[in-house]
């Protein structure tokens, strides 16, 4: 619940004094974000997701949203329709990022906003450990593509057509249940153990803290 909040408190930071009448929160799924703009007094929420249930159990509590299945690297709205669009903990999901860059560039209008929110672990080793243990957690989930730097996503951006305002590091602490990843507890290197505080959990599995970066861009001219 805490991150949650705190999550809350940045999307609040990064627009709280921007114009944003219309916003879509892409690969949405229950809407945390769409509901977070609600709150702030946007006029159009658009929630957008490839999954439909996790859109049906988010409308349930939340009607004044519009609920739209869509996949997020072919997003079907008119250009230059938003002031806004965010991206919260689904980027590392898309097999061709740079096209759902370029379909929220599409989508926003001149000088419109995107934030990007995702895992950003640091370069070599520890890069390749996350994205080998989200390998094998999500691959019977919604799948994991790659985690990247911060560095990699502010490029995949700007090679879009966006420029970085304003960049928030933060962390995200979270559970790997499986009882494999226990097992492997001792094999992990030290360094790794360092940098992700990974550890014991109370039930089945470790505990580990993954850094995560908040980017917010603006669309160039």
């Amino acid at each position: 619940m805490a991150q949650v909040e705190r999550d809350r408190q940045i999307i609040q930071k990064l627009f709280s004094d921007k114009s944003i009448n219309k916003v879509i929160d892409i690969s949405s799924g229950t809407g945390f974000v769409a509901k977070c703009f609600t709150e702030m007094g946007a006029d159009q929420v658009v929630a957008s997701d490839i999954t439909d249930a996790l859109l049906r159990e988010g409308k349930s509590s939340d009607s004044d949203i519009h609920w739209v299945v869509c996949d997020a690297e072919h997003l079907s709205f008119k250009v230059e329709l938003f002031d806004a669009a965010t991206c919260r903990y689904s980027f590392h999901h898309y097999p061709d990022p740079g096209s759902a860059i370029i379909e929220v560039h599409k989508a926003l209008r001149d000088s419109g906003l995107l934030l990007l929110v995702d895992p950003t672990p640091p370069p070599g080793e520890p890069q390749r450990y996350l994205n080998q243990v989200f390998s094998s957690v999500e691959k019977k989930l919604s799948g994991h593509n790659k985690f990247y730097t911060s560095e990699e996503l502010e490029k995949i951006a700007e090679e879009n057509g966006f420029q970085v305002v304003k960049t928030i590091k933060h962390s995200l602490k979270t559970q790997l249940l499986q009882p494999a990843f226990r097992g492997e507890f001792d094999k992990i290197p030290i360094k790794i153990k360092k940098i992700f505080e990974i550890k014991y959990g109370a039930h089945k599995g470790i505990d580990i803290k993954i850094p995560v970066t908040s980017l917010l861009f603006h669309k160039k001219p």
